[in-house]
């Protein structure tokens, strides 16, 4: 608990916007914790919830304090696709009903006057090869529930590695076709608030080293990472 604290306190003192916390589930009572502890210290930085959106609802309102910013996927839109991405059938139950959950108690994305930000919800859509359907799915639920207010980021990124790289359908990447529905469909849809990447954006030419990755490495396509505003 007094390394968590530290850290805390020293990424405020370096000067950092934020806590950004990936796929917390697991840690979330020590977190909280370690919070309280630097904010008696004099630390205090906004929450970015950084999830998978594979979230339960009433844990999401336990750790409401949490998430001043919620960095959501909603990646499925089928129970099918979903087993066979993720051995998880029932993801786009639960991430819808995240979504939801968040963009009432959490709202629209907030900035401050130097155009950080703050507080909200953004939503990230990753195009999954042969299937852009399950994205366009998805964003047709949300304007029809939530609106299409909310800040959404569209990606296309999808890289094959591990199990996938060996499984027929899933070891490519997206084709620019399909990435061409999805985006149509947010402009369709009538979303206007968020981010749409670049296609072929943000894939390395050394390719993902994840754990093996040195310092500095992987930074390849960093030049080609520009988003442009919907």
């Amino acid at each position: 608990m007094d390394g968590l604290t530290a850290i805390l306190v020293e990424m405020a003192e370096a000067g950092c916007h934020n806590w950004n916390l990936v796929t917390p589930g697991p840690w979330l009572p020590f977190i909280r914790e370690a919070a309280a502890r630097a904010r008696r210290r004099g630390a205090a930085l906004p929450f970015v919830y950084n999830t998978s959106g594979y979230e339960r609802v009433d844990i999401a309102e336990a750790y409401r304090d949490l998430m001043d910013v919620v960095l959501t996927d909603l990646r499925y839109a089928t129970p099918a696709i979903a087993r066979e991405g993720s051995a998880a059938p029932d993801y786009p139950a639960h991430a819808r009903n995240f979504l939801r959950w968040a963009w009432d108690h959490v709202g629209p994305l907030r900035l401050d006057a130097d155009g950080l930000t703050t507080g909200g919800v953004i939503v990230r859509i990753l195009v999954l090869p042969g299937r852009e359907a399950e994205a366009v799915a998805n964003l047709e639920w949300m304007a029809g529930t939530i609106g299409t207010d909310v800040h959404l980021s569209v990606m296309s990124q999808y890289t094959p590695v591990h199990a996938a790289a060996a499984r027929d359908g899933w070891n490519r990447v997206v084709t620019e076709a399909e990435y061409a529905r999805v985006t149509e469909a947010v402009e369709r849809l009538g979303f206007e608030n968020g981010w749409v990447q670049e296609f072929g954006a943000c894939a390395p030419d050394d390719g993902l080293l994840g754990c093996d990755m040195l310092p500095g490495a992987g930074v390849a396509g960093a030049g080609r990472c520009a988003q442009a505003c919907l």
